[in-house]
């Protein structure tokens, strides 16, 4: 008989509290392995050295960068929340929403959702650069273009492919290791809890992909990003899986580095990456909207309200509940 996790039946509040503190201290031990490991296998110093983070020049660099985001990605997004469920339920693929089957139906719309929601995305990222602070937070404004230069700079040097092996490993990196570790984070663990903490689970859908957009760091692509956060959380309350957000996550993001990969091999042209950003591309962008919402209405269509109901239910798993000890009442 396997004992009742010790955080089973406790409140959400403090289950968060806890999974802040399981995520921060594997950050840490993430970031020791991962700057030995570096360090050992490419010569590369960053803890003595912060400002080598930012030379993208050096291939040698970039390629230790490289092994660094994978070793973080995968302790801090993909071993944290595994290592959380287990604390709060004698199940944790259940809890984490991965051991739920899915039909190859609403895969293959999850698929499609994704891909035809592209231009409506480009759209709303180009919007979202043209926001314009007042003249009160103009320093905030140049930290953010700041940081969003930084981040366009690595972006750039991490996706420079030139062969096969190339694309390959961007993929797992850039696509199947966020799709995974993101979601088990913010839809498994973060949405569940917030949507149980604040009895909503569209507040708790919200909320993760308002966190979900804060954590990448970067302000001219927060709206777009907190809006796929919204679509990755309502695909995982109707279906009850996981496995739906982590495909539409994974497609966005594969898609990017596949066209990426072509752009740079002259397979395609390079306007197509950015299709409905442009002032003429509106009608496209509408479309996309369109089909997008029609998507979504697919999948709800076919939702499991129960799961809804238990996502913003009680914080105790179901299978940690025993019933009071029954007490035979004593005769008159």
């Amino acid at each position: 008989m396997f004992r009742k996790p010790f955080l089973a039946s406790e409140p959400a509040f403090i289950q968060l509290i806890v999974f802040a503190g399981v995520f921060g201290v594997t950050m840490l031990i993430a970031l020791f392995i991962g700057y030995a490991a570096v360090s050992m296998g490419f010569g590369v110093n960053f803890a003595l050295n912060p400002d080598s983070i930012n030379n993208y020049s050096d291939p040698n660099n970039v390629r230790a960068l490289k092994v660094l985001q994978l070793i973080t990605s995968l302790s801090m997004f993909v071993l944290a929340p595994i290592a959380f469920s287990r604390l709060v339920s004698r199940s944790p693929l259940q809890f984490l929403g991965i051991k739920a089957a899915t039909s190859p139906y609403q895969l293959l719309v999850t698929f499609l959702l994704m891909a035809l929601a592209l231009p409506m995305i480009n759209a709303m990222a180009e919007l979202n650069r043209g926001m314009v602070l007042p003249d009160a937070l103009q320093w905030l404004e140049a930290m953010m273009q700041t940081a969003e230069e930084k981040a366009a700079d690595l972006t750039e040097a991490f996706l420079k492919m030139e062969t096969v092996g190339d694309l390959l490993f961007n993929l797992f990196m850039v696509a199947v290791i966020p799709a995974v570790g993101e979601e088990l984070v913010f839809r498994g663990v973060i949405q569940r809890l917030t949507s149980k903490l604040t009895r909503n689970v569209h507040a708790g859908i919200w909320i993760s992909a308002i966190l979900f957009s804060a954590i990448h760091g970067q302000f001219y692509g927060f709206f777009p990003r907190m809006f796929l956060g919204a679509i990755f959380g309502y695909l995982f309350v109707w279906s009850g899986s996981l496995w739906l957000p982590i495909l539409a996550h994974f497609t966005n993001n594969g898609l990017a580095v596949v066209l990426s990969f072509a752009i740079q091999n002259q397979a395609v042209d390079p306007t197509v990456e950015q299709v409905g950003a442009g002032e003429s591309d509106w009608v496209i962008a509408v479309v996309s909207l369109v089909l997008t919402g029609l998507g979504l209405w697919v999948i709800h269509r076919r939702r499991q309200p129960e799961f809804a109901a238990l996502h913003a239910g009680p914080t105790h798993d179901p299978k940690d509940t025993k019933p009071p000890p029954q007490t035979l009442e004593e005769e008159p």
